[in-house]
């Protein structure tokens, strides 16, 4: 979470992987209200793991006293100054280079010492014993995504860079990095080159989930949210007997989840937390490639997977037909 002190507000300047900084308040990441200083002055830029600035003004720009180039990278390091047009009221001192990294940060209007927040991939806050919100990434939708529950609904809506929230009695702000990111190439939803098979015990008090896809097995062992992703996919299973779309298949109510689990909203949270967090964090995959295994609308939860197989001891439950292009993939639960 790197940032820079501005030396005339003693405030953090959080780096994005290319923040600009001039006076064209909607244009850059940090205004600086000056005639002197050009629309868009100088960038600091994280390349091949470090961070560099770069100046791109008429007025210049100064680290350590020393004027930059026009336009080419200098490498920055802990406690360096720099000083836009060489002002004194418009300088920094660069106080940390860790990575850049999505994260929550305290509210400005809150004057607080908390710290920021890192975000994982998924994200139950303010911990898994009093959540509040689920934060996690759509990979489909490539924004941030944020679940409000209590113990009867759940509200998910999207959550655009530098929009608050409410947590424990406190205003956080969304801070997202990935600002550079290139256009991502049009591919097939993972989820469907993905057969499932999920195997329970014959008493159903255990539950496995193995993945295999591309000649690769993923081992996600029993856990108790496998159960979860069995029961959903045999509401999937009821609505392609009933001939249902296979885009409308397997979506309940959390309600009826809660009432045939006889748990209330929180656990369920918890569930769908944890068997989406596996799912992406076994599987090792980057944002912009990773399934969701476990969908979700308004009011309404599914398991994505089209392709599967449900085994109850050695018996087949459930199998559905081989993927044509790729006859060997398949996850098992």
């Amino acid at each position: 979470m790197a940032y820079l002190i501005d030396n005339s507000s003693g405030t953090r300047v959080y780096l994005c992987t290319s923040h600009s900084f001039g006076r064209l308040l909607f244009s850059v990441q940090t205004e600086v209200p000056r005639a002197e200083v050009s629309k868009i002055h100088c960038l600091v830029e994280w390349e091949n793991q470090q961070w560099l600035i770069r100046d791109i003004s008429l007025n210049g720009t100064w680290v350590n006293g020393e004027r930059l180039e026009p336009n080419k990278h200098r490498l920055l390091h802990l406690g360096d100054r720099i000083r836009i047009c060489n002002l004194d009221d418009a300088s920094f001192e660069v106080q940390d280079l860790s990575p850049p990294i999505d994260m929550l940060i305290p509210h400005p209007e809150q004057h607080t010492q908390q710290q920021e927040i890192p975000l994982a991939r998924f994200n139950i806050l303010p911990n898994e014993q009093a959540p509040e919100l689920l934060v996690y990434y759509d990979t489909e939708r490539d924004v941030w995504t944020i679940e409000e529950y209590d113990r009867q609904s759940v509200e998910h809506k999207p959550w655009p860079d530098h929009d608050n929230i409410l947590l424990s009695g406190q205003k956080w702000q969304l801070f997202v990095n990935e600002q550079n990111c290139d256009t991502r190439i049009l591919r097939h939803n993972a989820v469907n080159n993905l057969t499932v098979t999920i195997k329970t015990s014959l008493d159903e008090e255990s539950t496995q989930l193995l993945i295999h896809n591309a000649g690769q097995t993923f081992d996600l062992g029993m856990r108790s949210h496998h159960y979860l992703t069995l029961l959903l996919a045999r509401y999937r299973v009821h609505d392609i007997g009933l001939g249902i779309a296979a885009d409308e298949q397997g979506w309940r109510d959390g309600s009826q989840l809660m009432r045939d689990l006889k748990i209330d909203a929180n656990h369920l949270n918890i569930l769908i937390y944890r068997a989406r967090k596996q799912f992406a964090s076994e599987l090792g995959l980057s944002n912009s490639q990773n399934p969701a295994l476990i969908g979700r609308r308004p009011g309404k939860i599914r398991f994505n997977v089209a392709h599967f197989t449900l085994k109850k001891g050695d018996i087949d439950e459930y199998v559905a037909p081989l993927l044509p292009h790729d006859p060997v993939s398949h996850i098992e639960c």
